[in-house]
Parts: C-alpha cells; sequence; structure tokens
C-alpha cells in the first residue's frame, strides 16, 4: 500500500513533454502577431518606410524568439536528463509555462516603445521570473534524483541556467538606467553557456 500511495506522487513526464511543447509552440507563434504593417503608409511606394518603421517590433520578435528557444532547448534537456516527475517539478512547470504565455504579451509591450522604462522592466521582469523558476527546477531535480548531480550534460545546464539568471538580473537592474539597451544582456548567457566552472 505504500508502494501505491508513493506512485502516486509521481505524474507522467511524456504528459507534461506534450503540454510544454504546445505552449512553446503557440507562445513562438503569437510572438510574430507583433510585426504588422499600417494600410495607411502602404501607398505611393512607402512599403520601405513602413518596413523600417517595424524595424523595432522585428528585433523585439527576433529577441523573443531567440530568448524561448534557449528555455525550450533547457527544458528539453532537462526533461531528458531527469526523468522523475513529483508534484513540485509540476508545480514549478505550470508557473514556467504560465510565464512563457505571457512572453507574447510582454514582448508587444517593448515593440510600442522599446524607450519606456515600464515596458523594458515588465518584460525584463517576465525573463528573469522564467529564469529563477528554470534554476529553482533545476535545484530540486537534483534533489529527487541524486545521480543526475554527476552528470556532465547536467552540470553545463546548471550553469548555463545559473548564467542566465545572473544576465536576467542585470539587465533588470540596468532597466532602470538604459531601458531598451538592457536587452542586449540577454544574448550573452548562450555564448559562454557551454563553459561550466
Amino acid at each position: 500500500m505504500t508502494r501505491k500511495l508513493k506512485l502516486q506522487h509521481w505524474f507522467p513526464r511524456d504528459r507534461l513533454e506534450t503540454l510544454t511543447d504546445g505552449i512553446y509552440a503557440v507562445a513562438l507563434t503569437l510572438l510574430v502577431l507583433n510585426l504588422k504593417l499600417p494600410t495607411d503608409q502602404l501607398g505611393a511606394g512607402r512599403l520601405s518606410e513602413a518596413l523600417l518603421n517595424q524595424l523595432p517590433n522585428l528585433l523585439t520578435w527576433l529577441l523573443s524568439f531567440w530568448v524561448i528557444l534557449i528555455y525550450w532547448e533547457a527544458q528539453v534537456r532537462l526533461s531528458r536528463l531527469v526523468e522523475q516527475v513529483d508534484q513540485t517539478v509540476l508545480r514549478l512547470d505550470y508557473v514556467h509555462l504560465g510565464l512563457i504565455s505571457l512572453l507574447p504579451f510582454s514582448t508587444s509591450l517593448v515593440g510600442l516603445d522599446q524607450d519606456q522604462r515600464l515596458a523594458v522592466l515588465i518584460y525584463t521582469g517576465n525573463l528573469w521570473l522564467i529564469s529563477a523558476l528554470s534554476v529553482a527546477k533545476i535545484r530540486h531535480s537534483q534533489e529527487i534524483d541524486q545521480n543526475v548531480a554527476a552528470n556532465h550534460e547536467f552540470i553545463e545546464m546548471a550553469y548555463a541556467a545559473k548564467l542566465m539568471l545572473v544576465a536576467m538580473t542585470a539587465a533588470l537592474l540596468l532597466a532602470y538606467v538604459l531601458p531598451g539597451w538592457n536587452l542586449c544582456l540577454l544574448l550573452l548567457p548562450k555564448f559562454f553557456s557551454n563553459k561550466p566552472r
């Protein structure tokens, strides 16, 4: 009977992976909805001007697309290494996926006005929370599966998650001083993530 009760605390990993892939796919697709050309600017050969006006939205889309893929890749790698999904992992993933689904909205805020401090703070705060949850999930995964902590790939992934959290923290602090420019920090973690210390 204790074995049966113990098994009820675990959740099928493949179901969580399916939900995760679906939410990531929808979030990536919704990002493109911010790229709209105003119809009043398209007449008389003004397409190039209309496209130029969309440059801030295009850059924000590209940044968000890149960052979402980084988070998705980390999710896939972690689920491949850690086979157990307990209630804590499940709850962390619920919040994580909720924050991922918010990214198209927070991205649209930055695309409207990348110099507006509040919009950049909301966007960067959204990313900071996702990064913090990723670190929490990795730490909890070490607790429920002691063998994974010695895995080289897991060590690299834990390092990359911590690096991303540090970059997001710096970007969040810089949002007060250099809103818009602080987002350049979001590109750095991927370039340094394969060098665990």
